[in-house]
């Protein structure tokens, strides 16, 4: 009898089960590492900072919430992120004397082009709220966009540190079947457009998995979303440094490509391209040994539900004694509803008020005393919010210590952003322009005399490594403020000494203390007077006794000078 052969299995279809497969994998591993822990911190930190309580300790007629979460995280948001950062590109070792400006002025442009600044306040505020913040980067057209993803969305290898020695990573979005039909891509072999999803008709119905963040927060709020199954998709879709993969409602492969920054280099020309993983994390409290890291709220939410309780106790003792109780004889019980605090009430029984003592004045200065150590905790001091203290009797020692104190709290978290993730920030972008900005472009320069427009030549930075240096605003000003403090120090130390040119030294202290530009310094100096400009008339002054002149040899006198004539102007002077 002849073999029965198998049928062929279609390698395609096995391919992409196995694609498919191993994206599963890949995202249930990362999210049953975070959901282990870290979903049920970030749900807590997220409501004490929306003033919902979740470690209720008393239980009585008042419910109220004070929002120094929320103020603390409010506080420094605004002083870490409310401020575009300055970046200056330092050119490589073979260009030294080259100009960045261009370069500096372009990455400010992206940043206007596609409301950066809003974006980092979502940025700030989760990094301090959760304590890790992910963004993702993509290249639209002509500029780069950023997408902040939330955390509950976002999955990385949970064997990772940090994102640089991390396998794979990648974001789960909610979107819909004729919006993935919509989107296109450059063919970096032809140049033209392409859909960038395929299979969109073996997607199958979405089914209820677990919530995305969005989802989550509905479910709080109460909201829904008619018929959200309809037409809805889940795309989860996974980076490494040699793919990009994209799985729609976990049941079919939508995208399956090479990394799309290892592919446009290789299409440039450059067989070793390396890919680019376009996402960028912003943390707060770092462990050397997890990549997700603690927030601001970690550290006070005991201390706010605490505070939150003795408040709560504090206005229902209040409210007891400004509306007190009483108790009835029992022989006229049946009268007890008759019975009402109204001034003046006369009653024909015997009411006795409940005495419940007076408020303690302890418990308004232990709320006092569990704010303070919320501020201390956090760096969100009073005086740093610029809020007036408690009675006003700080003295100026105590308001110094704690500036510095605070400033060098803050000043550690500055450091981590600018060398961290604006940084990182910087170096994306630069990456994306040497392989999407192929042709010269005009980039608007904005400065002090308004916005004006350059040509930036991408062949001018195609080689080298361009090193970004990035300061925040509040370093910027800490710089200005601590050249103002030295020059009014310079100027009250050499302010008409003799040994010091003081043309010179009124220059330095205006242009450092009020940051003034050159030509504005110069326009406020009054020039020294030329050496032929006349002198005031001097005829007034009293004028020196003459000398009596020694007498000459008659052979000598044939030569001498002839004696000088009187005159206004001073010898040597106009001559």
């Amino acid at each position: 009898m002849p073999k029965t052969q198998s049928p062929k299995k279609d390698t395609k279809t096995a391919s992409s089960d196995t694609t498919l497969d191993d994206v599963l994998k890949d995202f249930k591993a990362s999210w049953e590492y975070a959901s282990s822990s870290w979903h049920a911190r970030w749900r807590d930190n997220i409501a004490l900072y929306n003033n919902q309580r979740v470690k209720r300790g008393y239980d009585g007629i008042t419910d109220t919430f004070v929002p120094m979460a929320f103020s603390t995280v409010e506080t420094l948001t605004s002083a870490l992120f409310g401020t575009k950062p300055k970046y200056d590109f330092l050119p490589p070792h073979e260009k030294q004397d080259q100009n960045t400006d261009i370069l500096n002025g372009l990455l400010d442009y992206y940043w206007d082009k596609d409301q950066w600044s809003l974006k980092n306040v979502n940025t700030g505020r989760t990094m301090l709220k959760l304590g890790t913040a992910v963004d993702y980067y993509c290249w639209d057209k002509d500029h780069p966009v950023k997408i902040n993803v939330p955390i509950r969305d976002f999955f990385i290898d949970p064997t990772a540190t940090s994102l640089e020695d991390a396998r794979y990573m990648g974001r789960r979005y909610l979107t819909t079947v004729s919006d993935l039909k919509s989107f296109e891509v450059v063919d970096p072999a032809t140049g033209e457009m392409k859909p960038k999803y395929t299979n969109l008709d073996k997607i199958t119905a979405y089914k209820q998995g677990d919530n995305t963040d969005k989802q989550e927060k509905d479910m709080w709020y109460g909201s829904t979303m008619p018929n959200p199954e309809d037409d809805q998709v889940e795309v989860i879709e996974r980076w490494t440094k040699d793919k990009c993969i994209s799985i729609a409602n976990r049941c079919a492969v939508i995208e399956d490509a090479e990394n799309y920054y290892k592919a446009q280099g290789k299409a440039q020309g450059n067989e070793y391209a390396e890919g680019l993983m376009p996402f960028n994390d912003a943390r707060d409290y770092v462990d050397e040994s997890l990549f997700y890291a603690k927030g601001e709220i970690d550290f006070i939410a005991d201390q706010q539900e605490l505070l939150n309780d003795l408040t709560n106790q504090y206005v229902d003792a209040i409210t007891y004694t400004l509306n007190p109780m009483f108790w009835l004889d029992p022989a006229y019980a049946d009268n007890v509803g008759d019975v009402e605090n109204l001034p003046g009430a006369v009653y024909p029984y015997q009411v006795n008020r409940v005495d419940l003592g007076t408020v303690s004045p302890d418990a308004f200065n232990e709320r006092l005393n569990i704010k303070n150590e919320m501020r201390e905790t956090t760096a969100s001091n009073e005086i740093v919010k610029g809020a007036a203290t408690e009675g006003g009797k700080t003295t100026a020692t105590e308001i110094n210590a704690q500036i510095a104190g605070a400033g060098q709290r803050i000043g550690l978290k500055v450091t981590q952003l600018e060398n961290g993730y604006f940084h990182r920030e910087a170096r994306i972008v630069f990456a994306m322009v040497r392989l999407y900005v192929t042709e010269p472009m005009a980039v608007r320069i904005i400065g002090k005399d308004g916005a004006r427009w350059e040509d930036f030549n991408p062949e001018d930075f195609k080689d080298g490594d361009y090193e970004p240096r990035v300061q925040l605003d509040i370093t910027l000003q800490q710089k200005k403020q601590q050249q103002a403090a030295d020059a009014k120090e310079l100027l009250g130390a050499f302010l008409g000494d003799p040994d010091v040119n003081q043309q010179e030294l009124k220059k330095l202290v205006l242009s450092r203390s009020f940051d003034l530009e050159p030509d504005e310094v110069e326009a406020l100096i009054n020039p020294l007077p030329s050496m032929g400009a006349p002198l005031p008339d001097l005829g007034m002054m009293p004028q020196p006794p003459e000398m009596p002149q020694p007498a000459l040899h008659p052979a000598a006198a044939a030569f001498a000078p002839p004696a000088p004539q009187p005159t206004d102007v001073l010898p040597g002077v106009g001559l």
